[in-house]
Parts: C-alpha cells; structure tokens; sequence
C-alpha cells in the first residue's frame, strides 16, 4: 500500500509541474478546463503525500 500510494504522489506531483511548466512556455494554457485539472492533480497528489505519511507512521496489525 505504501509504494502504490508514494508512486500516486509521484506521478500526480510530474502531471502538476508538467502542467505548470506548459503554462508558463504556451500562453494559450489559459482553458478553464487545464486550469481545473492542474488544481484537481495537485490536490491528488498533496492527499497521496498525506496518506503515505500517516501509513507509514500507523502501527501495523500482524498476526502471529
């Protein structure tokens, strides 16, 4: 669970600077809808952040 929810922060943080980068290069990025998902995958990836955090930090439930 921890690497699929660090590989998830991961591809969501490249898909924001990706976004933001080609923002920067082609002013014609001004589309309401790219705008939406630059905020929407930066949200995504902020709560993977989160959740990989607290998993690793959370007691785990072996059994014997």
């Amino acid at each position: 669970m921890k690497v699929y929810l660090a590989l998830t922060a991961v591809l969501f943080a490249v898909l924001t600077v990706v976004h933001v980068w080609r923002a920067f290069v082609e002013p014609s990025t001004r589309n309401p809808w790219f705008i939406a998902i630059t905020i929407v995958s930066a949200i995504l990836c902020l709560w993977a952040a989160r959740l990989w955090r607290r998993h690793g930090s959370a007691p785990t439930n072996q059994s014997p």
